[in-house]
């Protein structure tokens, strides 16, 4: 029974098998988190409006679309920013090649 426990082939009784665990490990072994207060999850209210008050309704819905706006640029800028980094450091600029101007170039013509 004990070599059982102790590869992990025991039951799912939570006493047995983390007796045998370090006390590092033991909350692994519990479902839930029993120290979370549960009004948080009553307190949460986010991109939701108000009912039966149009004002605030009005408000509450310009500001999320507001908000979805910037959310959107933000995220683009910072592609746009990633995306000129790459470039810059996989095509560096070719001023290290110097060349010489065509014969047509440095010909003035009247």
């Amino acid at each position: 029974l004990d070599s059982k426990l102790r590869s992990g082939q025991g039951g799912n009784d939570i006493t047995t098998v983390s007796r045998y665990s370090s006390t590092t490990n033991r909350h692994n072994f519990f479902p839930e988190n029993h120290l979370q207060d549960k009004t948080f999850e009553f307190e949460k209210k986010r991109n939701r409006p108000e009912r039966y008050d149009r004002n605030v309704t009005e408000n509450t819905l310009t500001a999320i679309k507001k908000i979805d706006k910037i959310r959107s640029a933000r995220a683009s800028k910072y592609i746009e920013k990633r995306y000129q980094r790459r470039s810059k450091l996989m095509f560096p600029k070719r001023s290290l090649f110097k060349t010489k101007p065509w014969k047509s170039d440095s010909v003035k013509t009247l």
